[in-house]
């Protein structure tokens, strides 16, 4: 079932509900943000050193390049951290709606144990397994009509 509060918004304590879990996947986009970046920095590099280094001295003077070298490193340092601090956002906001579902359906399989009365297991409507959410409300609703 789809709980209403769906358009609330989300501060970042409230997007980490399965810390172990979100922070793996957190760590993974931001090591392939980060790679990727440094990849193309290094070959921004490697294709400057080999390629244009030589047609560049013999037709300009390398001490006015430099300046502008030096302002297209601090760039590539800015959307280095532009794109890790996304990649980071956007891996916490997708896991969200993966570990939001699988803490309410361990929180509800806890009170079942417990002996608590659940009639159905609600999710927010863009929240992931919403198939398995299905499943086991089918189940509960089978247990209760058979008691």
């Amino acid at each position: 079932m789809i709980a209403l509060n769906d358009r609330r918004r989300i501060s970042l304590s409230a997007l980490i509900t399965k810390k172990r879990m979100q922070l793996k996947y957190f760590w993974i986009a931001i090591f392939a943000v980060a790679t990727i970046m440094i990849i193309v920095i290094l070959s921004i590099y490697i294709t400057f050193l080999f390629g244009i280094e030589h047609m560049i001295n013999e037709m300009y003077d390398i001490s006015k390049i430099k300046p502008v070298l030096i302002q297209i490193n601090y760039t590539l340092l800015i959307e280095l951290i532009v794109f890790i601090f996304f990649a980071g956002w956007l891996s916490l906001r997708l896991s969200h709606r993966i570990a939001g579902p699988l803490y309410r359906i361990e929180k509800s399989l806890i009170e079942i144990m417990e002996g608590k009365n659940i009639d159905e297991i609600k999710i927010r409507k863009y929240d992931e397994l919403h198939d398995l959410v299905d499943i086991l409300n089918e189940f509960l609703k089978s247990k209760m009509s058979n008691k």
